[in-house]
Order: C-alpha cells, then structure tokens, then sequence
C-alpha cells in the first residue's frame, strides 16, 4: 500500500488486466455525494493523464481518499496523486497465484 498525505492506494500487478484498472473509495467522511463524485471524476482525469508516464499501464488499482483531501485545490491533488503512482509503480509486486493453484501445493 502506498499512501500520501491524504490520498492511498493498493496496486497489483496483474498482466491480463490490460488497460489499467481503477476504482475509487471515497468514504461519507468525505462530504456529500456531490463532493465524492467531484473528487473521483478529478481523481479519474488525473490518473488517465499521468498512469502511463508513471509506467502503469496494467493491473488493478484502487485510490482512496481521505477528509484531508477536500482542502487541495486541482493542482495539488494532481502534484499528490502523480506522487502516489510513482509510488505505486515502485512498489510493484506481482499479482497473487490463483487460489485453485494454492489449494493443489497443501
């Protein structure tokens, strides 16, 4: 798991799952609805723009944010979260073996 001041996120390396996948966890800790929908179509044009300059072009990621990122404007959130990639992408692990693969070694 890599983290920022107040974003996170859970990276794996996963070869078949091309293009990158992504989802968003926004808690109601965050704000309104409206305010969770802004940040994950933010977080989304963000991580399109800067995924495959950080190397990210497959596999499975999941960001969440905290309260603290209601306060960032536009370009701090794009400066924090193009940081989050780069930490992701160096932390890169392969994904899990298949569980029916894991059950057969016991």
């Amino acid at each position: 798991m890599s983290r920022t001041k107040s974003l996170w996120c859970r990276y794996v390396n996963d070869p078949s799952a091309v293009p990158l996948r992504v989802g968003f966890s926004v808690g109601r800790s965050y704000g309104r609805a409206t305010e969770r929908n802004l940040l994950r179509r933010r977080l989304r044009a963000i991580v399109n723009d800067a995924s495959p300059a950080c190397g990210l072009t497959g596999g499975m990621l999941l960001i969440g944010a905290r309260p603290s990122a209601r306060e960032l404007t536009f370009d701090l959130l794009r400066e924090e979260t193009e940081r989050l990639l780069s930490l992701a992408a160096g932390a890169r692990r392969p994904a899990p073996a298949a569980t029916s693969e894991m059950a057969g070694s016991s």
